[in-house]
């Protein structure tokens, strides 16, 4: 099959299409083995009677279903007669139709999930289910009506609320009572509303002709100015509604930082920026959007925005930097628990342990990408189509990494556990790494130096701290994340010499970055002896000495990443097409030598730079503040 689906996918001539193809045959060359090697583990375990046969008898339902996902997906897009109809940016209407479909697809085996009193949490039903509010969630955030998309979300909230419940009856052995049989046929009864309530917002948005609104930060800002600049024009009330989605995306954003300065100032400036809306609203609605007054709102509005933009920017960047520090050390506890001798003192409280962690880690990784890819500077369509896809992946196998360990665990030196166990995470591994490597590359390349430099400044704080109190242990932690943050600085900028065609930043970055790979080695090397006499003067000399060069080389790579501009006046404002016109005059600057080398075509992630007219100036572009 994959062979003539190659074939098919030459011949294709819409470059979406082959990609999606591509996509789905990899991804069943990787599912394929692992498929296998959970077909095996299932049968030999059901064959020595092994209480972890269900866990494998899931896995391998699991890993089947996504077979079976990927190849309904290449049926489709073979299917497809049209570049459009696979067109990720189609309206509201076309989206919610295809949500319903994907909700009638999963119902049943939900249904069947439900009715099963002795089915435990955790299988593909319930995973189906779940599917199913993810679906919904979706339709929710593309209901024209604003009211149909609260009623589905507590809907989604409800249903949740209650298969937790039934999921700890159980869990419990009480499948087979009257609360929980009752808490499975309400489920059904909501999941029956639920899809109604999709079916009504696909056919008001069908009748509405609803197009699609921004979705992404970049596309919600420009919505909201075009909005601003004329308050009084009617569109339909995207500006509006793009305006409250930063609002609501930067309070989602706020709760997912630690209390302090940061989370407080965000949840500030989208309080105030609320206020904002709320008034020109009100004036709008109220015939009055061409009055001063409006335009006056709105001129607060716009530089609101303009701030909370810059803080979620900010708050992203920080939150990657921070969440995939260290994407594999959790797997390798995981692991180390799971293949723990026999004799090993609490060995299933220690896995337990391990695989809470684990699985908390998963979660914050695919969070971070999801709000990644909504509040970054991701440009194009597809690269969020990858973020969330990648991300929708690694929450699938997370369960999946920890029932194969579980089952390794219970059956030592099983081979085929072992052997399944290894290839999802494998599998696990290697989708962090993709969703590692999306972040570096959607995530502001300033705002990403920035936060990093920091991070490491911080650290070294507590390696500080940790000399003083001789606390061994978190001297090296704490060097071991300079390692690690210095290795990711070193990975963006060699994707930001990628992105360049600029030969003097390219040999300007790559020399900052080698002095940086060079004096990583050596202050690991001066940690690793502070570590074994954490009192001795003279191994704290050496560190600060090496780690000192190493915070210089990190900061000269942000300096080189920062854009290197002639002081000019400041950005128009977004109501600059209102201002006199003749108030604006382009004028040339004669470049001199040095500012021909900071002038450079600006890399994937980083602010714009006008680069020289042929004549060998600059072009600068000089408003009348006084207007």
């Amino acid at each position: 099959m994959t062979k003539q689906v190659d074939d098919r996918e030459k011949e294709l001539t819409h470059q979406v299409h082959k990609d999606i193809l591509l996509r789905c045959l990899e991804e069943i060359k990787v599912l394929t083995p692992v498929l296998i090697s959970g077909i095996k583990t299932y049968i030999q375990l059901l064959g020595s009677n092994s209480p972890s046969s269900a866990d494998a008898k899931n896995n391998r339902d699991h890993t089947c279903k996504a077979v079976g996902v990927e190849i309904e997906e290449i049926i489709r897009v073979l299917q497809l007669t049209s570049a459009g109809e696979d067109d990720i940016e189609a309206d509201d209407a076309a989206i919610l139709k295809n949500v319903l479909n994907e909700m009638e697809q999963r119902q049943q085996e939900a249904h069947d999930w439900l009715r099963d009193t002795q089915s435990l949490p955790g299988a593909s039903g319930e995973k189906a289910l779940h599917d199913m509010l993810a679906s919904a969630l979706v339709a929710a955030g593309r209901c024209p009506n604003p009211r149909d998309a609260e009623v589905i979300k507590k809907t989604v909230s409800d249903v949740q609320s209650m298969v937790n419940a039934l999921n700890e009856l159980r869990a419990s052995g009480q499948g087979d009572s009257v609360q929980a049989q009752a808490l499975a046929k309400g489920i059904e009864e909501k999941l029956a509303d639920l899809k109604s309530l999709v079916l009504q917002a696909s056919s008001s948005a069908e009748k509405s002709g609803a197009k699609q609104l921004a979705h992404t930060l970049k596309s919600q800002i420009e919505a909201a100015l075009r909005w601003l600049r004329n308050p009084a024009a009617f569109d339909h009330g995207y500006g509006e509604q793009a305006t409250r989605a930063i609002i609501a995306d930067g309070r989602r954003l706020a709760a997912t930082l630690p209390p302090g300065k940061d989370r407080d100032q965000l949840l500030k400036l989208c309080n105030d920026a609320e206020v904002c809306v709320n008034q020109l609203s009100d004036l709008c609605h109220r015939g009055m959007g061409g009055t001063p007054q409006a335009k006056a709102v709105a001129r607060a509005l716009a530089e609101k925005l303009n701030e909370l933009s810059e803080s979620m920017t900010s708050a992203v960047a920080e939150k990657v930097v921070e969440d995939f520090l260290d994407i594999g050390g959790p797997l390798k506890a995981l692991t180390a628990a799971a293949t723990a001798p026999l004799e090993t003192p609490h060995r299933e409280a220690i896995f337990q342990e391990k695989a809470d962690q684990f699985q908390g880690h998963s979660r914050t990784l695919v969070e971070t990408g999801k709000i990644a890819a909504a509040n970054s500077g991701v440009q194009t369509k597809h690269s969020i189509e990858a973020v969330n896809k990648t991300a929708k992946q690694l929450a699938d196998l997370s369960p999946m990494v920890v029932t194969s360990a579980k089952v390794v665990l219970m059956n030592p030196g099983q081979e085929a556990a072992v052997e399944h166990f290894n290839l999802v995470k494998q599998q696990w591994a290697d989708n962090v790494e993709k969703l590692k490597t999306l972040m570096d590359e959607n995530t502001d390349t300033q705002s990403f130096m920035k936060a990093t430099e920091a991070a490491i400044l911080s650290d070294t704080s507590r390696i500080e701290e940790a000399i003083v109190t001789a606390d061994s242990q978190a001297i090296v932690d704490n060097a071991a994340n300079i390692a690690r943050r210095s290795n990711r600085i070193l990975q963006v900028a060699q994707q930001e010499v990628d992105n360049s065609e600029d030969p003097l930043f390219q040999q300007e970055l790559k020399l900052a970055s080698d002095k940086l790979k060079a004096v990583v080695p050596q202050m690991v090397k001066n940690a690793k002896s502070l570590t074994l006499n954490p009192r001795s003067s003279q191994h704290g000399q050496n560190w600060r000495k090496e780690n000192d060069v190493l915070v210089d080389c990190v900061r000269g790579i942000r300096l080189a990443v920062t854009p290197k501009t002639h002081p000019h006046p400041p950005p128009l404002s977004p109501y600059a097409a209102q201002a006199d016109m003749s108030q604006l005059s382009l004028e040339y600057i004669e470049a001199h030598p040095e500012v021909h080398s900071q002038v450079r075509k600006s890399s994937l992630h980083s602010s714009p730079i006008l680069t020289p007219p042929p004549t060998g100036g600059v072009a600068v572009f000089a408003y009348n503040s006084e207007t």
